[in-house]
Parts: C-alpha cells; structure tokens; sequence
C-alpha cells in the first residue's frame, strides 16, 4: 500500500497542539528569566509548569498514534536532508519526553511538587532529595537550551521547504 499524501487529522492536530504547548513552555520559562519582579516570575513557572503537566500526558498519546498510524513518504530530495529530518524528529520526541520527565521529577525530589494552573498535580517528596533535585535541574535546563535549538531548526525546515516550493503544510493540516 503507498504512503498516504498527508498526515491523519489526528497526527496533525497533535502536532500543532503539543507544538503549541510546547511552544508556551519555552516562552513562560522565557518570560520568567527575563523578569525581576517575584510574582510575575512566579506566574509565568506555575503557567511553565502546568503546560508541561499537559504535555506529559498528551505526548504518550502522540506516540501511540504515531506508531499506529501510517506517515507519508519522505519529500524528495538528497538524503541528508531527510536524514537530518528524522533526526531533528527523534530529537523532538526525546524533548517531548524528557523535559516532563525531568521536570516533574525534579518538582517531586525537590520537594516543592509541581503545581496545575491553580491547583497541585504533584505533591513534593516528604523527605526531599535535593543532590538528585539539583541534577535533576541541571539536565533539565540543558535539554531546555537543547530544545530551543532544535526547535528553530524545525521551523527552519519548514520555511526551507516552503523557499522550494513543496508542499509541507499541506501534508500537516488539520483541515
């Protein structure tokens, strides 16, 4: 059976529904950086971290549509260039992955939890772990700097492919 033309609408919209939130990840963790008033920083971590709670359980989902769902064919081309496409995907869906990962646990072993808009969604250890909350932290903020990266040479892709005139927005509407 050949590849199909587009992505499922289900493929689709999780790819600009879990872009978008991560997207809003990198700009409140981004707005909380560049801010030195405390309560705006906090606002912008606890809207950081709730995004990324969302993302944690939309990202399984994704996965599984993924591997279940048939995807079309490479756009032609030199083969580096769809190498280098696969592996900024596999970058992506590690990113998808690990930040959570890295986030929520390091909110648990901290002891601090993590919040949920304005509730909790995970409560801090009792008896918190701050050396593995502290590598915690660090492994995150360097993925995070990774992330931005790779992030932007995905757009970049995007606006390269549009430049020669393929069609690549077409194969990711949800409409």
């Amino acid at each position: 059976m050949a590849a199909p033309l587009a992505y499922s609408r289900a493929m689709s919209a999780m790819h600009w529904g879990i872009g978008g939130l991560m997207l809003g990840c990198i700009g409140t963790v981004k707005a909380s950086q560049n801010t030195q008033d405390k309560a705006l920083k906090a606002k912008y971590m606890n809207w950081h971290k709730s995004l990324a709670v969302i993302v944690a359980f939309a990202v399984p989902a994704r996965i599984g549509l993924r591997f279940a769902s048939k995807i079309p064919a490479h756009i032609p081309g030199p083969k580096v260039i769809q190498w280098a496409g696969d592996a900024g995907h596999i970058a992506l869906y590690g990113f998808m992955i690990g930040m959570p990962a890295s986030g929520l646990a390091m909110g648990y072993y901290s002891g601090y939890g993590v919040p949920f808009f304005s509730g909790t969604f995970l409560k801090g250890a009792e008896t918190p772990n701050k050396a593995l909350g502290g590598q915690l932290y660090f492994a995150h903020n360097i993925m995070g700097q990774a992330l931005e990266f790779v992030v932007l040479a995905h757009v970049g892709a995007a606006a390269y492919h549009t430049v020669l005139g393929h069609k690549i927005f077409s194969r990711i509407s949800i409409f």
